[in-house]
């Protein structure tokens, strides 16, 4: 195989293994009354911690002979995030899709949070009005990919190519 063959495999094996993991993660934290926990927020961001780390290290150490530059690591765990995301999105809209209580449990917790805090009541009831068009179970499962996992996984992935990467020694 040559080595993007290799990536591919490596990259979708590894995304996709995440991208179930989280959603198992998801769906026991629902059962166990749970989901909107901030123990369960740290839980994924472990997870992806440690998923996005030990697939860049693994790859440099077995496909790279040892060696990554920072772009190879970077992109690697980029694309890791990406086919992850891909996956829990789609969960999550299914999820919302059949269970809509929990999106309007997501409305409230928002609200609430605005309600709690200093900000003027015409500003509140303006944000009340925009939530409710904006998160549906579609914007929820999009917010997931765009924004937890490529830009949280690009964030991340820049760290961890900082951390692992290496360069052939020129002879």
């Amino acid at each position: 195989m040559n080595q993007k063959q290799v990536l591919r495999k490596h990259v979708l094996s590894y995304g996709i293994v995440l991208g179930i993991t989280l959603s198992v993660v998801e769906l026991l934290a629902f059962f166990m009354g749970m989901l909107f926990s901030p123990i369960v927020s740290n839980i994924f961001l472990i997870i992806v911690m440690l998923s996005v780390l030990l697939a860049v290290k693994k790859y440099r150490d077995t496909e790279m002979t040892g060696f990554i530059s920072f772009g190879e690591a970077f992109l690697v765990g980029l694309f890791i995030c990406i086919i992850a995301g891909i996956i829990w999105a789609i969960y999550r809209f299914v999820q919302y899709s059949l269970a809509p209580y929990l999106v309007e449990e997501i409305l409230y917790q928002n609200l609430e949070s605005f309600k709690n805090s200093q900000m003027d009541k015409q500003f509140i009831e303006q944000i009340e009005k925009a939530s409710k068009l904006f998160i549906t179970p579609i914007f929820l499962a999009v917010q997931t990919l765009v924004v937890n996992m490529t830009f949280g996984g690009s964030l991340l992935s820049l760290f961890i190519a900082s951390l692992l990467r290496r360069i052939k020694p020129i002879q």
